[in-house]
């Protein structure tokens, strides 16, 4: 990794004003100092590089030792701290991952999930030049997944099974069998979307072939879909990539998508590595990315709120891609957190209220998640979601409007 100070210097003017129509001006002074400007104030400081280079590549597992020298490197550094934060330098070193080889969170990482730490140590910046930054209202971005077309037949049969309602279990073989499957409910989704004033987005996966560490892709043969991808678009939704687990790149696997997916992208099963994953994305043509985020906790990944263009260090400049961050899956509250379903909604809703400027949440809530008994509950807290967005007056934005919005003037 090469470490460029008038690089990260210039990435981080534009980003501030990109992100928050700020202008903040980085002075060098000499080869060890600079300052921050806006306007007639000024702050001085001392180039850590050689901090965030340590931080960047030496092992570590979150302990809280290692995060206590990012806090020393956000007073010494700023301008390091939030360009290696934003960009999730902490995870280039990183030895702790699940047996999917996705980053595993440590206790102390997961409590930071509730944290900006990007924006606090900019806020400080700003009030201490004396600058007022546009502030906007938090928005939202919703999107649905869609890993499994024909599961329902068996998944949801065994829970009414398990639940010993035999009418439920004969009147679900006949709609799955004599009907559609369950679980190809794009039309519903949307329908119900609609009724709330919402557009969304679908990541579609484009390959059966197993893919890594055991991890299932698509059970659906996409140009077989051709119809129900057809309809999401008549009805002003996005059709997507959900980068498989298989070991092939976003350029096959949009061409066996024979042109329906735009190109904006989620990583499967949340499975992708920082920064081999930038890299990827940017080969790939890909114009968002919605990945960074943890299957294991809802929040801030990477302690910042809005989505971003990632820097590429070893050439000095931004990637061409837009990285809008993941906040919410329902998969974390049901299987990794174990959130009461009816809690679900509640816990989305405070976070927000928490956080209700400057950023913009992710909102992923699976196909699978909207009809039968294994997920029963989650169509009810959706909806619950739905009219606190319509009531409350929430903005919606989608991919196309996120690149727009984000992708800045860093060229």
């Amino acid at each position: 990794m090469k470490l460029e100070r008038e690089a990260i210097n210039r990435y981080f003017e534009q980003f501030v004003f990109t992100s928050f129509k700020g202008i903040l001006i980085v002075d060098e002074i000499d080869n060890q100092n600079y300052a921050i400007v806006s306007g007639s104030k000024r702050r001085e400081f001392t180039s850590r590089l050689d901090l965030l280079l340590k931080l960047s590549s030496e092992p570590h597992k979150g302990e809280p030792s290692y995060y206590r020298e990012w806090d020393q490197l956000s007073e010494e550094d700023p301008v390091a701290y939030v360009v290696g934060r934003l960009n999730s330098l902490n995870e280039w070193s990183h030895q702790s991952y699940d047996k999917f080889k996705r980053l595993q969170p440590q206790e102390g990482e997961l409590r930071e999930t509730s944290e900006r730490k990007v924006d606090a140590v900019l806020q400080q910046l700003f009030s201490s030049l004396r600058l007022a930054p546009v502030k906007s209202q938090s928005a939202l971005f919703t999107s649905h997944d869609i890993d499994s077309v024909y599961g329902s037949f068996l998944q949801n049969g065994l829970a009414w099974l398990k639940q010993k309602n035999l009418v439920a279990f004969s009147r679900h073989v006949f709609r799955e069998v004599f009907r559609h499957p369950g679980w190809l409910n794009m039309d519903q989704i949307q329908s119900l979307n609609t009724e709330y004033g919402l557009k969304t987005t679908f990541f579609w996966l484009v390959t059966k072939k197993a893919g890594e560490e055991g991890v299932k892709n698509a059970d659906y043969n996409l140009r077989k879909l051709k119809t129900a991808l057809d309809r999401v678009s008549e009805r002003g939704g996005i059709n997507a990539l959900h980068k498989s687990s298989a070991n092939r790149s976003f350029e096959e696997e949009l061409s066996l998508a024979g042109g329906v997916l735009q190109p904006f992208n989620r990583y499967h099963f949340l499975k992708f590595r920082l920064p081999e994953a930038y890299y990827e994305l940017e080969k790939g043509g890909i114009q968002l990315d919605s990945s960074l985020g943890f299957a294991h906790h809802y929040g801030f990944r990477n302690g910042f709120g809005l989505p971003f263009r990632p820097f590429n260090f070893n050439e000095g400049k931004a990637f061409g891609f837009v990285e809008a961050p993941l906040h919410f899956m329902d998969g974390t509250f049901q299987k990794y957190m174990g959130v009461p379903v009816g809690e679900t909604a509640t816990t989305i809703m405070e976070f927000y209220e928490n956080h209700n400027y400057d950023c913009v949440f992710a909102l992923l809530w699976h196909n699978t998640f909207f009809a039968g008994p294994k997920y029963g509950g989650y169509l009810e807290e959706y909806v619950k979601l739905l009219t606190w967005i319509k009531e409350e007056g929430i903005p919606v934005i989608n991919p196309k409007e996120i690149v727009e919005r984000y992708r800045g003037n860093y060229d």
